[in-house]
């Protein structure tokens, strides 16, 4: 096992009888996911964001990202398709990484 606190994730590489490398990547988002609620308590959903452009609504961690990416999301040049998905997540299956209860 591989961890490297600064990454978020530990890896684990070994290899299967056909000779394919298997990565397993685990975290344990405990801390992570208390943070995301204590912001989203102290935050009011119903205020408005503010007049500029990016607002921190949600804190996604690398594990997650990465397991994204294998759906085929590009979250790091995204398509208004691959941003659809994005949003649909957080505002269902992954809404606990929002930072704020609003919808996105």
């Amino acid at each position: 096992m591989n961890a490297e606190p600064s990454r978020g994730f530990a890896e684990d590489v070994h290899w299967d009888v056909d000779g394919n490398m298997i990565i397993k990547r685990t975290a344990n988002l405990g801390e992570h996911l208390d943070v995301c609620r204590e912001l989203r308590a102290e935050t009011n959903s119903t205020r408005k964001y503010g007049s500029g452009m990016l607002h921190f609504a949600a804190s996604i961690p690398s594990i997650v990202v990465f397991e994204w990416i294998k759906e085929g999301i590009d979250f790091f040049n995204p398509s208004s398709e691959d941003t659809r998905r994005i949003k649909d997540k957080l505002n269902g299956s992954h809404a606990y990484l929002k930072v704020r209860d609003a919808k996105l």
